[in-house]
């Protein structure tokens, strides 16, 4: 399973990054980056499908990330 979105906020991040990091999944940015809780995308993995579905996600710039 793969997950990637932009414009989310913090709170509708923030408990499900760490059900997959603590289920063995891998989390990120668009970039392969560590998760930035106010950043502007995410990238949510089984693990397995990480580094294939960065490859789709990459080529797309980032937007500014967004502070509370």
């Amino acid at each position: 399973d793969a997950f990637w979105e932009e414009g989310l906020s913090s709170w509708d991040v923030a408990a499900g990054s760490l059900i997959i990091e603590e289920a063995g999944g891998r989390v990120s940015d668009y970039q392969g980056a560590p998760l930035d809780l106010y950043g502007p995308s995410i990238v949510a993995t089984n693990g397995r499908l990480h580094d294939l579905t960065l490859e789709l996600t990459r080529p797309y710039p980032l937007s500014p990330p967004r502070r509370p």
